[in-house]
């Protein structure tokens, strides 16, 4: 199940990214125009998609962390769960969801990473000329 959910996420990660590069093909053609290369152009959305990443990576560890110190707290009050809870609560886990958190962003980087090259590439195998006539 947990696989799905993910196979999923990606999938449509990857699809947003797509038609965000599509939409700046106007950007794109002028770029090249102007004499920008083609490794900057793409260096250029993959360090945008970076950043933007960030603080949302961030903002979801503090919140999850938060969100799961709730739900725990609550199944904690009961005595059959007490255990579970403090074992996942305990400080030994920390280095645990640390490595799972870093793994996880990983993986984003390189769904932005792929995504961008194909997206790109399908734009960016064109001369500039070709670019901004199809636009017009």
């Amino acid at each position: 199940m947990t696989m799905s959910i993910m196979i999923a996420g990606i999938t449509v990660l990857a699809l947003i990214l797509i038609l965000w590069l599509r939409e700046r093909v106007y950007e794109i053609g002028i770029l090249l125009s102007i004499g920008v290369s083609k490794a900057a152009i793409v260096g250029q959305f993959i360090t945008e998609l970076v950043i933007v990443s960030l603080p949302s990576a961030l903002v979801s560890a503090i919140f999850g962390s938060l969100v799961l110190n709730n739900i725990i707290g609550s199944l904690v009050s009961t005595e059959d769960m007490g255990m579970l809870g403090k074992t996942i609560i305990d400080n030994k886990n920390i280095m645990v969801n640390l490595v799972n958190f870093t793994q996880s962003y990983l993986l984003l980087l390189l769904v932005i990473l792929i995504s961008v090259v194909i997206a790109s590439t399908m734009i960016i195998i064109k001369k500039p000329k070709d670019i901004l006539s199809q636009i017009s």
